[in-house]
């Protein structure tokens, strides 16, 4: 065989490992952002379930009042979730997805600090808008990082356990923490988580997963405080 023959066809080569990798990671990041991001838009949904009653009596809210503690965030839901859909149409899913998480923090802080029926209202109201943003660009998100095919269809799958899982995991967690006069400790777990989230999708895997358990651990340390703050007052 000639020198010629030897060079004219390049000899195939596997890919390196590390940049094969580095798409799967990033898209396996994705995957686990959106999922837990999802999942606590339903646990804060469900929370006044748990926590309506303890939350009426603190502020004297009246059967009116009581009603709207319950679906405040379902109506900042309906009312923004076609709107977040366009407008990440327009500015992109990721932007309006991170805004939406900021958005659900801020208004799970306004909740948990407010003194009065309105000022709750108010957070809630915000926490729906903010879910509506996370929601409206979830599976947008996990069509942009998995290929059409199976992978996709697992990634779709383990979305939609986070949906189920979170309304189950939102009633429990608001009980757990909801001891006493202690609602707010509920609110400032969500806020907590909510940066959670916000700082897994700027981190790889391996770093966004200690991350997530370094404030699991906080907020459970901040809930306990905050009991100990209503127990002493």
């Amino acid at each position: 065989m000639t020198a010629s023959g030897t060079t004219g066809r390049p000899s195939p080569s596997a890919p390196p490992d590390r940049p094969a990798t580095a798409p799967e990671d990033a898209a396996a990041r994705t995957l686990a952002v959106v999922s837990v991001s999802t999942l606590l838009v339903l646990a804060t949904f469900v929370t006044p379930l748990a926590t309506g009653v303890r939350t009426a009596a603190t502020f004297g809210t009246g059967p009116a009042g009581q009603a709207w503690l319950l679906s405040a965030m379902s109506v900042g839901l309906a009312a923004a979730l076609l709107v977040a859909g366009a407008v990440a149409d327009q500015t992109g899913r990721r932007r309006t997805f991170v805004a939406g998480l900021v958005l659900m923090a801020l208004g799970a802080v306004a909740a948990a600090a407010a003194g009065s029926t309105g000022l709750f209202l108010a957070g809630r109201l915000l926490e729906g808008v903010g879910g509506a943003a996370v929601l409206a660009c979830s599976m947008g998100l996990i069509s942009a990082a998995f290929p059409l095919g199976p992978a996709r269809a697992r990634a779709a799958a383990v979305w939609g356990a986070s949906v189920g899982a979170g309304t189950g995991i939102g009633g429990l967690l608001a009980v757990a923490v909801d001891t006493g006069s202690g609602w707010r400790a509920s609110y400032a777990v969500t806020a907590v988580l909510g940066m959670a989230a916000l700082a897994m999708s700027a981190v790889s895997l391996t770093v966004a997963a200690w991350i997530l358990g370094v404030v699991v651990v906080a907020a459970l340390a901040t809930a306990a405080w905050l009991k100990t703050i209503d127990m002493t007052l």
